[in-house]
């Protein structure tokens, strides 16, 4: 077995809610966590795992312990809300906009136009530096019955 410090963010991950829910995993489950999460960030991988195990403190029911699905999602919910994060947060206001983030501008032909403000587009910067959304598949009605 490799030392801890050599242990891949999905290890880490997988071992916390092996911790956490007291299940096992064969070789077979650990490559299909590995499959699914190898390319998400160790970090977003980490903090969904935590999720998953706040949900379960919450009472969301996981048996026996949450599935690689149950994992893609949490770091779906995480990407999303640090991409929130990022756009209410560590920008000053705007006086172009007021905070509005529109700005009237006239056309060629004298007509007034709305345009979304520069302010806007550096919100937008800081969302994408904090993740970007993953390609899922909607959530089912089962899975939002918990």
């Amino acid at each position: 077995m490799k030392p801890i410090s050599e242990w891949t963010p999905v290890e880490r991950g997988l071992m916390l809610l092996i911790a956490g829910f007291g299940g096992e995993l064969d070789a077979f489950e650990k490559r299909a966590y590995e499959r699914l999460l190898k390319d998400i960030p160790g970090d977003i991988v980490l903090a969904a795992m935590e999720r998953l195990l706040k949900e379960a403190a919450s009472g969301r029911a996981f048996y026996p312990m949450p599935r690689p699905h149950d994992c893609l999602r949490a770091c779906q919910d995480e990407i999303v809300a640090r991409r929130a994060e990022a756009m209410k947060a560590g920008l000053p206001d705007c006086a172009v906009c007021d905070n509005e983030r529109w700005v009237e501008e006239l056309d060629k032909a004298g007509v007034a136009r709305l345009r979304r403000c520069d302010c806007w587009q550096l919100r937008l910067q800081a969302a994408d530096a904090a993740g970007t959304l993953l390609a899922l598949p909607p959530r089912s009605s089962k899975e939002e019955d918990g």
